[in-house]
This record gives structure tokens, sequence and C-alpha cells, in this order.
């Protein structure tokens, strides 16, 4: 199962995989303002900007949490997926984040299927649940989760969360 996750497709422009990056979180950063600043500066004034916004998160953690977006995105423009023969499920954030100008967000996430469906053999199983893609796994949406996966398990194996025998 996969969980609010896009499928692949590359983001050329640091600048632009940055402002994403923003606009992921709810706060409107275009591009240009990254534009010519060295590496360094440009994740300064990301941070900068998200500090603004709603995330209750100190400096030090958005610093972090900002390479390792990087660092899925890096992975991602140097894994090349072959197509998927099985059955995919995917559970999806039913919050969107609304596009910012200067902005764009992965074409992908204007699709029901995030896009899923052109590296499957068949169409996914979408399951859309309260959130999004980062409050999906905070409470009380991760509850959501947990019981989704907790059915998905079942039906694909009733013995999957039997409790061992003694």
């Amino acid at each position: 199962a996969l969980t609010a996750t896009p499928a692949p497709a590359r983001q050329e422009d640091r600048a632009q995989r940055l402002s994403g990056f923003a606009a992921l979180h709810g706060v409107r950063l275009a591009p240009e303002v990254l534009e010519g600043a060295d590496a360094r500066e440009q994740e300064r004034r990301v941070v900068e900007a998200l500090a603004q916004g709603d995330l209750a998160l100190g400096a030090d953690s958005l610093h972090r949490l900002l390479r390792v977006y990087e660092a899925h995105l890096d992975a991602d423009g140097h894994y090349t997926p072959a197509p998927y023969p099985g059955p995919l499920t995917l559970l999806r954030a039913s919050e969107v984040p609304a596009p910012v100008t200067g902005a764009p967000l992965p074409p992908q996430l204007a699709l029901g299927d995030l896009g899923w469906s052109a590296w499957t053999s068949r169409p996914p199983e979408v399951h859309s649940l309260p959130g999004d893609h980062l409050s999906l796994l905070q409470e009380p949406q991760v509850a959501h989760l947990a019981e989704h996966l907790r059915r998905l398990l079942r039906e694909a194996d009733p013995d999957a969360l039997a409790p061992p025998s003694a």
C-alpha cells in the first residue's frame, strides 16, 4: 500500500523543488525568490518562509525536514521504476495543498490515483483518508490510516492480524 505519495516525476530546477516544498506546507514562495542564490542561502530563505507559516517546528527541525525532502527527490530522480504487475492499493490524503502563485504542485496531485496507474498493469484501488500529506501521519488522522490498514490486511489475509498461538 502507498500512502499519499505521488507517482515518480522529475522537477529539474532546485528553486522549483524548494518552492514546491514550501507549497506542500501551505507557504507561498515563488521560485524567483530563490533563483540566483547559492544552496545555503536558498535553504535559509525557505526555512525563514516556513517559520512564518503554521508549522510548529523550530529552524533546526525545518532544516532537517528540508534535507530529507531533497534526499527523497534526489533518490526519485535517480530511480527508474518498472511497471508493477500486481495489485496496488493507494491510501490517498483527501486534502491537497492549494496551488500557490509561482509554486506549481506536482501535476500528479490532480489525478485521482496520483499518477500511479501509469506504473501498474491495472488501476490502483484508491482509498481517500482525512487529512493532507503530513497530517495523515498525525493524530487524529493516523487513527483512520491505521484502521484502514488493518481492514486491508484482514481482507488480504485473514490470519495476518491474528495473535500468535501459544
